[in-house]
Order: C-alpha cells, then structure tokens, then sequence
C-alpha cells in the first residue's frame, strides 16, 4: 500500500485514529509523523488538545495544516483525560477506530494489517500489534508486554484471558459497530479493563505477528501509589465525588460484575464467570499494582 491516494483508496476502509493529548511537546511530532508514515491510505487523525500549558497546541496546528487527514481541536480548559479520549471517538467517521497516544511509535504497516485481521475475521472485535517499550529518548527497554489472541477459545476463556492480560488490546483497531457506550459507565479509573472485559464478550481479540508499536515509558518506574495518587488528581479528572478521588478503584468491581450480567451471553455462563470473578479479582488487585500495562 502507499501513502499517496489512489483509485482503488475508495475501496478501502476508513480507519480513525483518535490522540487525545495533554502536555505533548515533547514526543508529538515524532508520534504524528510516524501515524501519518502508516502504508494504509485511507485514515484520518483526529487530535484532541485537553488545554495544553506547553506547545503542543501549535505542534499539532502546524502539522494539521500540512496535511488534510489531520483534524485538530483544542480545548481551552482542562476537561478531563475521559472527557479527551470520549471526544476523540464521537468525532471519528470510520469503520475502525484506534486510540494513539502523543508519545507512542508505529510500523508503517501496523493499521493495514490489522483492517486486514480484523476483514479476514468477521467475528473480531479488535487486532492489535506486538508492543514493546521504549525510553524517553526512543531507546528500547527490551521488554515486550504480554499480549491476548483469544481466537479457538470460549466466552469463558476469552473473559478471564483478558481480565488477566495486560491493557495493550485497548490501543489497538477496534471495530466501530462493537465499542461499548462511553458515556454510560466508562467514567473512572480502571475503565480500560472494563471497556475490554465488555468488548471480549461480543467477540475476539486478535495479535496481529509480524508487526509492532512501541510503548513510550517516561514516567520511569512508576510506583502503585504514585499512579493511583495521578488517577485521582485534578488533571485526570476521573470523578467529582470525593470517594472516587481517595479510592479510585473502589468502584471497579461493580463494573466489571455488571459487564458481565448485561452482556449477551448464556446464563449459565454468567454465572461461571461471576463465580470465578469472586476469587480471581482480589488476585487481579494485587498482581496489576505491579504489572506494567
């Protein structure tokens, strides 16, 4: 595939790509510039600005006016990292949507080969590449996040595979037609697992082999604490409520029960899940404060 429009661009596919961004400057041109090296013609970039204190803004204007695919909005307040990654979605027109963030890297082929996963297999919700971290200067940390391809197995299986799976699938292509309500539920921290945990319900997850992006780590090793302490701040601004800013996650697994019972499944699969949710959450818990998603 190359860059450059063609005849034959009108029968691919549109795919969105959403970057909602705060505070970016540093990495958002390299991060731009490697979405729009993509092989795969027919996208559209849908950026998001949450009221940027550093240069971003004007990052992102510029390279919006070279090139037509680009969209750019900006808020002129801070709205909150759901209310950022929400936007981005409800302005997307295509038949795929992938989220990016403003300090990751891509291979040019990873959006051609996952529309071409995700046509080959109609019962798929999402395809996703291999990720791999980097460093702040774009330095590989040599560690390859664990991945989730759940095709051959059970909605039983492929739950509880994902529950335990890193967050990596959400950054992938994600079939328009099955992302779940944002506005409904998907409004605190730990909504990532939950959108995920519903999505795997309707269909499979597949890892694209072959094709790679790599995961920025910037914030060094960050601790639980720290990361909970940076959920519930102002900038995130993940709930009004005060017992959402003291205990983030209190709310978790509410949500994750209540995937499960609205989800169009069998009863009796329900209820497997639900049960083996009673001891494998509390395990999840404490695994996820050291895991690196």
């Amino acid at each position: 595939m190359s860059n450059h429009s063609s005849e034959t661009d009108i029968d691919l596919p549109l795919v969105s790509i959403g970057m909602p961004v705060y505070n970016e400057a540093e990495f958002i041109e390299k991060s731009l510039r490697s979405i729009l090296a993509q092989d795969y013609p027919s996208l559209e970039i849908i950026i998001s600005d949450n009221g940027s204190m550093d240069a971003t803004a004007e990052i992102c204007q510029r390279i919006a006016g070279e090139d037509p695919r680009v969209i750019f909005h900006r808020y002129a307040v801070n709205q909150g990292v759901n209310a950022n990654f929400h936007y981005v979605f409800h302005k997307a027109r295509g038949a795929f949507f992938m989220w990016a963030s403003g300090h990751d890297l891509w291979e040019r082929d990873v959006i051609s080969k996952c529309v071409e996963s995700l046509q080959a297999n109609p019962a798929a919700v999402l395809a996703f590449a291999t990720p791999e971290w980097i460093d702040r200067e774009g330095n590989s940390l040599g560690v390859r996040t664990g991945w989730t391809d759940t095709r051959g197995l059970g909605v039983c299986g492929r739950f509880m595979t994902v529950l335990w799976g890193s967050m990596n699938p959400l950054l992938g292509l994600i079939r328009v037609s099955c992302m779940p309500d944002l506005e409904r539920s998907y409004t605190r921290a730990g909504a990532d697992l939950v959108m995920l945990l519903e999505m795997v319900l309707k269909g499979d997850f597949i890892h694209v082999p072959g094709t790679k992006w790599w995961r920025r780590d910037f914030r060094g090793n960050e601790k639980y604490a720290e990361k909970l302490k940076r959920f519930g701040g102002s900038g995130f601004k993940i709930s009004n409520s005060v017992l959402s800013r003291l205990f983030p996650l209190f709310g978790l697994p509410f949500a994750v029960f209540g995937v499960v019972f609205k989800a169009r499944i069998g009863i009796l699969s329900k209820f497997a899940i639900a049960f083996m949710l009673l001891t494998a959450l509390p395990v999840r818990y404490v695994t996820g404060k050291y895991a690196r998603n």
